[in-house]
């Protein structure tokens, strides 16, 4: 069984979509957040954001649904879609640059959370 892993601001693009977001993510894949609808079969090209660069990998949407709508600018209602995506075959640099991009997006979590930790006590 392949571990998921919570994070939060993970940024990331799909194909020419800027502005989706990482919710949960493994080894196998991903699960996003986005306000584009993702056809489920198509593959696309995923970009991650790192603070040394980006990580680029290829994903296809096993799943989708629209799973709320947000209400923006009094009257603007936006639809907020989640999907999950499994990746493409990786090579071995590939595997082992995901890996350090999931360690490091814990880590940032981690401290986020620690931080408003302390901030509370």
């Amino acid at each position: 069984m392949k571990s998921r892993y919570r994070v939060s601001g993970v940024e990331m693009r799909l194909g020419a979509f800027d502005g989706a977001k990482a919710v949960n993510i493994g080894i196998g894949g991903v699960a996003v957040e986005t306000q584009k609808y993702l056809e489920v079969g198509k593959t696309y090209p995923l970009r991650f954001r790192r603070p040394a660069g980006s990580l680029r990998l290829t994903g296809t949407v096993i799943w989708s649904q629209l799973t709320r709508t947000v209400t923006v600018k009094e009257r603007e209602v936006l639809p907020v879609y989640r999907a999950g995506l499994e990746f493409a075959r990786m090579s071995v640099a590939q595997k082992r640059e995901l890996e350090e991009f999931i360690a490091e997006a814990l880590d940032r979590a981690e401290q986020v959370h620690s931080v408003a930790g302390a901030a509370i006590a």
